[in-house]
């Protein structure tokens, strides 16, 4: 797309870094499920280990203080928002 006829706003938007959107949500369990939806929380905080080594800015959402903190130690040099729903 040539930058002379691209929609207002469209340079911006590509030469800006892409942004990663995540987020951890304690949904809970369906009713009568509780046993085979039960998830270690270890296993989360496992999987969060990769946002060390993402370099793009991250938004991240979370209702948990301890997971919204912990992401933030996980970048702690690089650009990240973390925003905690109670």
């Amino acid at each position: 797309m040539d930058i002379n006829t691209a929609p207002i706003g469209w340079f911006s938007i590509i030469s800006s870094p892409p942004r990663l959107v995540s987020a951890l949500f304690n949904f809970g369990a369906k009713p009568g499920t509780e046993a085979l939806s039960r998830k270690d929380p270890a296993n989360y905080l496992k999987w969060m280990e990769i946002f060390k080594s993402i370099r793009n800015p991250v938004v991240f959402f979370t209702d948990k203080i301890d997971v919204g903190r912990r992401m933030v130690q996980l970048r702690q040099e690089l650009r990240t928002v973390v925003n905690i729903k109670h």
